[in-house]
């Protein structure tokens, strides 16, 4: 055992009595601290922990009792512990107060989820020492990263975009301005806290600051258009729309404002409005021309249908003096030459008198002079006057005709019987004409009736020259036959089809073609009639063309 002096001993009992003061005095502190929602703890030159309240306890996750004479490093995480020691130092060396953000590793924690601690050293822990006050920061340096990452994308959206945005205190002054806004209207530094309403045209400024106020007023913003005079001096036109960042009491503390350079969007809109009412005008002027020359055309039209129609009376006067004098002279019993002869004339004569009623009435047709007329007819009758005249041509030919009348046609019908007599004789004659061999059938059914109406088909069906899918396109118009080779050898004027479509148009039914080149040709069309009663002096019979079909 060592003894000490009288004087040694005096002095122990002093630093005794000094520590006691001080124990009791950092006793009384750290009660006041546990008061506080920081903790505290004493940390030796040594770094090691002496005295510790219960926040402090509580953040590293251990009892304050069992933190004494624990490593204060312990705690820190790896990556922070240069930086802990260089506060230390800095602490131990100044004797004033510092002050750090760490990350700190409570016991049991995870290495990977770190709190964020605020230390402050006092540089009064006593014997080289330091008194550190520790709090718990992580959600705020959450909330500060958080805020960070949103300035950055805010950042970046603002560099990137093509639209101006700059953000506005309620009196109307810049707080922030993009890049895109800047590169516009002048330096960040010459913008910043100036007047956004200063690079607004003068004659829209007051109208933009008026729409400002009433934004920060009602909270709402709306689209606006205006004209804005940039560094150059030149102008530009801008679409925006304003809207509001409210405080914590609700009041509108920023406006912001993104704005488009429309510019060229509405220069090409004027440019394209333009030319809209130039091609308008030109629309205009070109109809114009159009309907005068369309006047004109039926003006000439007309002039040339009453032309035709004169003109073909008046050569029917003469030509019926021909076949009446035919007729007279046929009478007089002429010598077989001289009877050939008048049979020659009589067929030229009849031919041109049939092309003549067909010039006479396509010509009423076009003039819209053709008049319809309604009375009872017997259809089988009406067919077969239509074919009686080619009878002869039918012979010499050898040709196979047939007549076939569907059972529920009715035969009685209200019409215009000459017409429709006129259509069939057209089909019929064309069919005769082009057929060399084979035979002809001429059919009628019935698409549709009722008591007082029906829908027919008539049609002609022959095995003659055909026609291909180019001459069916415009075989119904007028002057056109197949090709300039059948006109050289069947002859005809090309008019008969047409006006035979012409008129069944006229009768309000249609008329149409199925041909195979080389097997020959069915014209047909529907034709809508009145049904009539049977008249009781009706008989089976009629016009005997010796066909043999059968109704």
């Amino acid at each position: 055992m060592e003894h000490r002096s009288g004087d040694d001993a005096a002095d122990g009992g002093l630093v005794r009595e000094q520590v006691g003061e001080l124990a009791t005095e950092q006793a009384q502190d750290f009660d006041l601290y546990d008061l506080a929602p920081v903790g505290c703890c004493t940390v030796s030159e040594a770094g090691e922990i002496m005295h510790a309240d219960d926040t402090a306890a509580a953040l590293l996750g251990v009892s304050h009792r069992a933190l004494v004479g624990q490593p204060i490093v312990r705690f820190v995480a790896p990556e922070d512990a240069p930086a802990f020691a260089e506060f230390r130092r800095r602490c131990i060396a100044s004797g004033l107060p510092q002050s750090c953000e760490l990350r700190l590793i409570a016991e049991g924690a995870r290495s990977d989820a770190p709190l964020w601690g605020h230390l402050s050293a006092l540089g009064d822990g006593g014997a080289g020492g330091c008194r550190l006050l520790l709090s718990d920061v992580t959600r705020r340096r959450a909330a500060e990263e958080e805020l960070r990452e949103q300035k950055e994308f805010f950042r970046l959206i603002a560099e990137n975009i093509g639209d101006f945005i700059a953000v506005l205190d309620p009196a109307g002054r810049r707080i922030y301005n993009s890049p895109s806004y800047v590169g516009f209207f002048g330096s960040e530094r010459e913008l910043q806290g100036s007047n956004s309403f200063a690079e607004v045209h003068p004659d829209d400024r007051e109208r933009v600051r008026q729409v400002f106020i009433d934004t920060v007023a009602t909270g709402q913003g709306r689209a606006l258009e205006y004209r804005m005079v940039i560094a150059d001096g030149s102008e530009r036109i801008m679409a925006s729309r304003g809207s509001v960042i409210r405080d914590h009491d609700g009041r509108v503390a920023r406006v912001v404002v993104v704005a488009q350079d429309v510019t060229e969007e509405r220069r090409m809109a004027e440019e394209l409005a333009r030319h809209r009412d130039q091609l308008a005008d030109l629309v205009a002027q070109r109809t114009w021309e159009l309907t005068q020359a369309k006047e004109a055309a039926e003006v000439a039209n007309v002039a040339k249908s009453a032309f035709l129609s004169n003109m073909s009376h008046e050569l029917r006067t003469p030509l019926n003096a021909v076949i009446g004098l035919s007729h007279l002279l046929k009478a007089q019993a002429p010598t077989s030459t001289q009877s050939s002869y008048l049979n020659k004339i009589l067929e030229a004569s009849q031919h041109l008198l049939t092309l003549l009623s067909d010039i006479i009435d396509y010509s009423k047709l076009e003039a819209a002079k053709l008049v319809l007329e309604t009375h009872a007819f017997d259809l089988e009758q009406e067919i077969r006057l239509a074919m009686c005249p080619l009878r002869e041509v039918v012979a010499q030919k050898a040709l196979l005709v047939a007549l076939e009348i569907a059972p529920d046609v009715p035969r009685y019908l209200l019409g215009d019987a000459l017409r429709v007599r006129q259509v069939v004789r057209q089909l019929y004659d064309n069919a005769v004409k082009f057929t060399e061999h084979g035979k002809i059938v001429v059919a009628v059914r019935c698409l549709e009736r009722s008591p007082e109406y029906a829908l027919l088909e008539i049609s002609v069906c022959d095995t003659g020259i055909g026609l291909d899918d180019e001459q069916k396109a415009r075989i119904f118009n007028r002057f056109e036959q197949s090709d300039n080779s059948i006109t050289r050898r069947y002859a005809g004027t090309g008019i008969g089809l047409a006006l035979a479509a012409k008129l069944v148009q006229f009768m309000g039914g249609e008329m149409g073609v199925d041909s195979t080149p080389g097997q020959g040709s069915t014209f047909r069309f529907s034709l809508p009639v009145g049904i009539e009663t049977p008249p009781a002096s009706a008989a089976s019979g009629g016009v005997d063309c010796e066909t043999n079909g059968r109704r």
